[in-house]
């Protein structure tokens, strides 16, 4: 994981979103699988057990479609929108960012919330399009892919 964190540290300052050549995330995990590759190709005299793991795991790594590459992505998904949330949650009234996370992330009905909140159903769908137009506007302040 130094390897990695160093390559991307090296990386970084030439590092441009384009998105014809893809995603951050894609880019991060092609410096890992190179890492684990290079890894694999240094360690010659490892147990031949060990190497067949690093090479599985980054053929399944290198296969978008293999869970272990969906895996990856859900991941990167949930630390982006953390992050995006902890951006912009100071922005909003406590009752409008409860109304927002019990409809958008825990997927509750609006009538529910609304109760609990102390707002009428049409305040917590208000809410929730106010939260996430914020949230896609500091996604594309801060470049990253939608």
């Amino acid at each position: 994981m130094q390897e990695v964190w160093q390559a991307v540290a090296r990386e970084m300052p030439d590092f441009n979103y384009d998105p014809n050549r893809g995603s951050f995330r894609g880019w991060l995990k092609s410096i890992l699988l190179n890492r684990v590759r290079d890894h694999r190709r240094r360690s010659k005299y490892r147990a031949v057990a060990v190497s067949d793991q690093f090479d599985a795991l980054a053929d399944l790594l290198a296969d978008d479609a293999s869970e272990a590459s969906k895996q990856w992505d859900r991941e990167h998904d949930r630390y982006i929108l953390t992050r995006l949330l902890d951006r912009v949650r100071d922005e909003f009234a406590a009752n409008t960012w409860k109304a927002f996370v019990g409809v958008a992330i825990e997927g509750r009905d609006a009538q529910t919330v609304a109760l609990e909140v102390g707002l009428s159903q049409n305040a917590v769908r208000i809410a929730r399009c106010r939260v996430l137009s914020r949230l896609r506007t500091e996604a594309i302040t801060l470049g990253i892919e939608s």
